[in-house]
């Protein structure tokens, strides 16, 4: 699909935009009970992977791993349960507005 002339950049936006909607959520959280980092399907409540510490989660290649090939947005908060930063996985369906 061709956007018209002069266009471009605002359809680009645009599917930037709905493919970031369509991403599937996850928020990294601590789980102070079992004293460990839950990774959970926002969407589901389910937990999809558990780490022993916050460090190893966010380490390199780890988060998006854990996400899975269709990508997601996931929230990263801090052991208070404040919300630290957002990553989103592939890097492309990153709006580019959003800060980081």
């Amino acid at each position: 699909m061709t956007p018209p002339a002069g266009t471009q950049s605002i359809w680009r936006a645009d599917i930037l935009r709905t493919m970031a909607d369509k991403l599937a959520k996850f928020t990294l959280t601590k789980n102070q009970q079992r004293d460990r980092w839950d990774l959970v399907n926002d969407a589901t409540n389910r937990i999809v992977t558990t780490f022993e510490t916050k460090t190893e989660a966010t380490r390199g290649g780890v988060l998006e791993k854990a996400v899975g090939p269709g990508g997601g947005s996931v929230k990263i908060q801090k052991g208070n349960g404040r919300s630290q930063e957002e990553r989103t996985y592939a890097r492309s369906a990153d709006p580019k507005k959003s800060p980081g």
